[in-house]
């Protein structure tokens, strides 16, 4: 469920994973499943994934909780990341010409 919440760009909740074709289970006991994004700006950073032993584990108010904190942590994420690009993009690029000298 990871990867295609990942590849659909959205949360997931899974009730019932025995339902589910593409379901690889961490646990033969795992019944439902709760995938919520870390992400920001359009970029994922990570994704938080519960699962529970329970059909029907994961009611609107439990996703909300979990994106609470999913938001929280894409904030320490973003953070985390912007010194990074302003170095990136601060940085003098180097082009080099057809006879391998390097041009500023």
């Amino acid at each position: 469920m990871c990867g295609s919440a990942v590849a659909e760009k959205r949360n997931k909740v899974i009730s019932d994973v025995t339902q589910e074709a593409n379901d690889l289970a961490c646990s033969n006991f795992t019944k439902s499943e709760l995938v919520v994004l870390i992400q920001k700006n359009g970029g994922i950073y990570a994704e938080i994934d519960i699962d529970s032993q329970n059909s029907d584990a994961f009611d609107q108010r439990a996703v909300e909780i979990v994106q609470k904190v999913a938001d929280r942590l894409a904030v320490a994420y973003e953070a985390r990341a912007q010194p990074v690009r302003n170095l990136l993009q601060n940085q003098p690029r180097i082009v080099a010409d057809s006879h391998g000298s390097d041009l500023f």
